[in-house]
């Protein structure tokens, strides 16, 4: 809620020039609606330019004040203005960054829940019932995270909206931040527009998807192989090899760096950076498991 009326507040302020500058960020339009961010592109710039102006603005008048104090020459005014401008545009980045982040992990999450959705869909459509209610049943079964909650948002534009529920679909599969699930619907939207076999047509789906869910984590798993091979060279063999380097260097003496400094370096800050970092990249690269 703070946040929206932040948002609201720069919207007010800046509406009009965000909406002059809008253009160029057409992706950044995209990424709102794939991350379920329900923002105008217009408002969201607003608020990414206040919040840019009151960083510059901050940082800008706590530099200047300290070279008041400091008696500092009056050149590091120039210094101040860059470190105020850099600090302006790392968070108008972060603030372009955020949707597509976001849109990331959603669609990581759709497509780790997606073969049991379709299986789902596909079992209460065998029964014959009216496509908005397959979607009823599968927003009902939270479990299956993005998806019920794309799912959800079908039946909103269907119910409160009053969309066709062809044209409520079609507007998800627009939004949606995963091609899989954008091919399921259109695919729907498609067999429902036509009067086509909408049982048949998820089964195949189902089947097509769960095979491709299959082979991907053949995939995952060979990767992972990969890896933990590279995790053995480089974090154990590699520090092994390090402190018996260090300790030889330590016998010998006579370098610029003392090897006992150099080793604890090593050991308490270069080791456990590089774990968190090897995680991190375990985390951005292997699929969600739902």
């Amino acid at each position: 809620m703070i946040f929206e009326g932040f948002i609201l507040f720069a919207h007010r302020i800046l509406g009009n020039f965000s909406d002059r500058i809008s253009e160029p960020f057409g992706n950044l339009r995209r990424d709102l609606q794939s991350a379920d961010i329900r923002i105008t592109l217009s408002a969201y710039l607003s608020g990414a330019l206040l919040s840019s102006i009151i960083v510059f603005s901050t940082l800008f008048f706590l530099s200047f004040t300290v070279i008041i104090l400091k008696n500092m020459p009056i050149l590091n005014i120039l210094a101040a203005f860059i470190l105020s401008s850099a600090g302006a545009l790392a968070v108008f980045a972060v603030f372009i960054a955020i949707p597509k982040l976001i849109a990331g992990e959603r669609k990581r999450s759709i497509e780790a829940s997606l073969p049991y959705a379709v299986n789902h869909m596909a079992t209460i459509a065998v029964s014959g019932v009216p496509p908005l209610a397959i979607f009823h049943s599968l927003a009902r079964f939270e479990r299956y995270g993005e998806v019920s909650r794309e799912a959800n948002s079908i039946i909103r534009d269907s119910e409160t909206f009053g969309y066709d529920i062809t044209e409520a679909i079609k507007r998800k599969a627009e939004r949606t931040p995963s091609e899989d699930f954008r091919r399921l619907l259109i695919g729907m939207a498609s067999g429902i527009s036509t009067g086509g076999d909408l049982s048949s047509f998820l089964n195949e789906a189902a089947n097509s998807i769960t095979e491709k869910h299959k082979n991907m984590w053949k995939d995952v798993i060979e990767r992972l192989g990969i890896y933990s091979e590279a995790y053995v060279t480089i974090f154990v063999a590699g520090p092994i090899f390090f402190i018996v380097m260090g300790s030889m260097m330590g016998l010998v003496g006579g370098g610029p760096i003392n090897p006992v400094i150099l080793m604890k370096m090593f050991i308490y800050l270069a080791i456990p950076a590089a774990n968190i970092m090897y995680l991190l990249f375990i985390e951005a690269t292997i699929p969600k498991m739902e």
